[in-house]
């Protein structure tokens, strides 16, 4: 194992997400509509989108683009899955119900206290919608590391795999 503690943080703790898609408008529109994410820039080929908590993504179209080729095996969600922290999870699951977005699996409490449950965006892409029993912290230092290892995490995988 390495000393990671000369290596410096992400810049001011954003990390971007990024996906290849085929659905390039309906994965905006998606991101945009039920979770606040705005275009940062677009074209034709691509798409930055930013969170109303400067969380980033970046969408770029599958096809024929040859730097593009190692990324292929992570679309249509294969092995690959997102977090979105809420402050309602009621509300979020009612309108994305409403909307006609798949719902993999029914809002529940999870034995750690977090309420969450997971939407299918339109690539596949599993999304963990979770409202924390206390307020998630303002600060970016609540990094992937930390969140993966929460168990409610452990415990909507294990309820998904048993769908």
């Amino acid at each position: 194992m390495h000393d990671t503690a000369s290596i410096p943080p992400p810049a001011a703790g954003v990390v971007t997400a990024g996906f290849v898609t085929e659905h390039l408008a309906a994965t905006c529109t998606f991101y945009h509509e039920h979770f606040g994410f705005v275009a940062d820039e677009v074209d034709s080929d691509r798409a930055s989108l930013v969170g109303p908590h400067g969380d980033r993504l970046l969408l770029l179209r599958g096809g024929g683009h040859a730097r593009l080729a190692a990324l292929r095996g992570a679309t249509r969600g294969h092995g690959t899955w997102l977090e979105i922290h809420v402050d309602d999870v009621a509300r979020h699951h009612a309108a994305m119900t409403l909307a006609g977005v798949e719902i993999v699996d029914d809002p529940h409490t999870g034995p750690d206290g977090h309420t969450l449950f997971v939407a299918r965006d339109p690539n596949g892409v599993l999304v963990f919608v979770v409202e924390s029993p206390t307020p998630f912290p303002a600060s970016s230092a609540h990094t992937h590391t930390q969140s993966r290892h929460d168990p409610h995490h452990r415990h909507s995988l294990h309820r998904l795999s048993r769908n």
